[in-house]
């Protein structure tokens, strides 16, 4: 599940480098074929290739981002903020009444920033789904903790950012939200 394919860095090179530089030929260097949650296949290096195969939004805000700076950096900065946001938001909202429950949720706080995987999915793995972990878990932790509707709709309407497959983690916080009883106590 961790794994990071061969093929995805050079494709993600290619897009941010054919943004940043408009003269660059309308074909990628390398074409994986493939089909999407919606039946969209992939269409040979044509200049719709990269919107057929996943609806990723944050792509685009990221490819603006590296078009206006330049460089990679405030993409970089952009991904680190994303996902150091998941362990803040769990311990700003969390109910911690007790020495114990905040031992807990520090730890899980802890234990996610330390996960080996975190510091590579900030800086060489430029796939945009990525950013399904930080809001996955802000959007979980927003249903288990009974936060506004507001908050709660925002951060779930973040995951679509991501991807469109993020369909499949909303079913899984519906279901959540349905099933989990009253309102959590405040902290």
């Amino acid at each position: 599940a961790l794994a990071y394919h061969p093929q995805d860095f050079p494709f993600y090179a290619q897009f941010l480098a054919r943004v940043y530089d408009g003269t660059r030929p309308p074909a990628y260097a390398l074409n994986p074929n493939g089909m999407n949650a919606f039946g969209f296949w992939g269409t040979e290096g044509e200049s719709n290739f990269h919107q057929a195969i996943h609806g990723e939004p944050i792509k685009y805000v990221e490819a603006l981002i590296y078009r206006l700076a330049g460089s990679l950096t405030p993409v970089w900065a952009l991904r680190w903020l994303v996902l150091l946001a998941a362990p803040a938001y769990l311990m700003r909202v969390a109910p911690q009444r007790t020495a114990g429950e905040s031992a807990w949720v520090s730890l899980i706080a802890l234990l996610y920033v330390l996960l080996p995987s975190f510091p590579f999915l900030a800086l060489y793995d430029l796939r945009p789904f990525a950013y399904l972990v930080p809001f996955f878990g802000m959007a979980t932790v927003a249903v288990a903790c009974r936060r506004p509707p507001l908050e709660t709709a925002v951060l779930f309407a973040l995951l679509f950012l991501a991807r469109e497959e993020a369909l499949i983690l909303g079913v899984v916080l519906i279901v959540m939200q349905a099933v989990m009883p009253g309102p959590v106590p405040a902290r």
